[in-house]
């Protein structure tokens, strides 16, 4: 059985390898490993949240308005 702390290493370790590879894929200079906790690699439009970029309804005000229409 894999305690706490194991899996921690180990999700540590996914991470680090996967910032090694992002950082590989797009070019980047300097060492991704040291940026495992921040894997996000763009926060554009097509990314990032709906709301920010283009000013959507949240899913919980999508429903709120569509209780609203029914009474």
């Amino acid at each position: 059985m894999e305690t706490k702390k194991d899996r921690r290493r180990r999700d540590v370790a996914r991470m680090k390898a996967k910032a090694a590879r992002i950082g590989r894929e797009h070019g980047l200079p300097g060492n991704w490993r040291k940026l495992y906790n921040h894997l996000a690699v763009c926060s554009g439009y097509c990314c990032g949240n709906p709301r920010k970029w283009f000013d959507e309804p949240t899913m919980q005000e999508r429903r709120f308005m569509a209780e609203e229409i029914r009474s």
